[in-house]
């Protein structure tokens, strides 16, 4: 799941390395921090958390509620969310399939 909350032990790091989505303001534009795949730095992190549990003999990685990228939402990208929000789940889906195939030689998400 690509969204993190205040209570997630990575919230604090994504927040950190600017892997989120920002507002006009330069903000989180929810309470949780939305990973950006706009972002090749955003997509390396993800895959790396990912690689770790491929690692430890996980068959898929269930890709889930990537469509509430924010539309208001300001990307690594330098476009909005009505821009990038439909982009959002290939991008999110292909940073899976990728590292997926990567580590396991399947490309199954």
């Amino acid at each position: 799941m690509p969204y993190f909350t205040p209570k997630n032990k990575y919230f604090h790091e994504i927040i950190d390395k600017n892997l989120n989505v920002k507002n006009t303001k330069g903000e989180i534009p929810y309470e949780d921090a939305v990973l950006d795949f706009s972002n090749s730095e955003t997509v390396k992190w993800y895959q790396e958390k990912l690689a770790g549990l491929l690692k430890m003999s996980v068959g898929a990685i269930k890709v889930d509620f990537g469509e509430a990228a924010p539309l208001e939402g300001i990307y690594a990208s330098g476009r909005g969310g009505w821009y990038e929000h439909n982009l959002y789940l290939l991008r999110y889906n292909k940073a899976v399939a990728e590292i997926t195939k990567q580590i396991t030689g399947d490309n199954i998400i």
